[in-house]
């Protein structure tokens, strides 16, 4: 009498940004000195009441849109690399480089951090669903 084994083997799909992502919410959490020298801090948090998207394409371009904006989307091109996005705007000279926290296929995560010191800085993350 023999033993059979079977093995299965399943490629693992790959999790990409690449698709249609609904903002979910932002975060907001900044500090900086007022006039009175005294050090304001906020942390807000924003919901979203008209649904709004960032559209990342296959090719490396991205638009912003909403449903019932009236204003034209914004556009431009963006690179995923090293658990980072970094989006340059259609016109502009300069990106803006996000870290990106969490990517699941339907949970995407992205944080901005800009620091000078305990009482100047600002940060902010974004919630999206696919």
């Amino acid at each position: 009498m023999g033993v059979l084994f079977l093995f299965s083997c399943k490629k693992k799909d790959s999790v990409t940004v690449v698709g249609k992502w609904k903002f979910e919410k932002e975060r907001y959490r900044y500090a900086y000195t007022n006039f009175n020298q005294q050090v304001i801090t906020k942390d807000t948090t924003i919901f979203y009441g008209v649904p709004r998207y960032l559209n990342l394409d296959g090719n490396g371009n991205f638009q912003f849109s909403c449903d019932t904006c009236s204003s034209t989307s914004e556009t431009g091109t963006y690179l995923s690399s090293n658990n980072k996005l970094i989006l340059t705007f259609s016109g502009a000279s300069s990106n803006d480089t996000l870290d990106i926290e969490t990517l699941t296929s339907s949970d995407l995560t992205l944080h901005n951090y800009w620091y000078q010191s305990p009482t100047n800085y600002d940060e902010f993350w974004l919630y999206l669903k696919k």
